[in-house]
């Protein structure tokens, strides 16, 4: 191999990784902002209505997960929440953790799945109405909150609004 071939080979690799980094921050930037509607599902997964702001995935985890059925239901009236996460990437993700904010920002930890790697194929993120509130009352639950799925080093691997009523 020439050393300018191997010059050109490790540019491209090294711009190529600064190109999926800024597409990340981005996604990450564009997750942070304020909620302003859900994608509706009934009590089976079936999507009534689509937020395209819910449940994209991240550019460092495209072509290795899916969001197969977001939350649902949605909106919720106290029933367990359910979201199916696809892995289709061998080794691709490393546990992972779902976290709201409280009206403050603070995150509030809601589930975690602890695999690592997690195995591909369907995994359910389940999900309970009245941990959305840091007192864990349904009733200081009730209002619209963004969810965020991580993996296990913080890159964000999806996000998606829940609307509890």
């Amino acid at each position: 191999m020439s050393p300018r071939f191997l010059l050109w080979l490790i540019l491209a690799v090294v711009v190529s990784s600064c190109t999926s980094n800024s597409a990340q921050d981005s996604f990450e930037a564009q997750a942070r902002k304020t909620p302003t509607g859900i994608t509706r599902t009934d009590a089976a997964g079936r999507i009534l209505s689509t937020d395209p702001d819910d449940w994209r995935i991240g550019p460092m985890f495209e072509g290795y997960v899916e969001v197969s059925v977001p939350a649902y239901p949605n909106p919720t009236r106290g029933e367990r929440i359910t979201i199916d996460i696809l892995i289709s990437g061998l080794e691709s993700v490393n546990r992972l953790q779902v976290y709201t904010r409280t009206p403050v920002g603070t995150p509030l930890f809601l589930y975690e799945i602890n695999e690592s790697p997690l195995p591909t194929g369907l995994s359910q993120i389940y999900l309970d109405a009245a941990a959305f509130s840091q007192t864990r009352s349904y009733q200081d639950a009730i209002g619209l909150h963004r969810v965020f799925v991580y993996d296990q080093n913080a890159n964000l691997i999806t996000y998606g609004d829940i609307q509890i009523d």
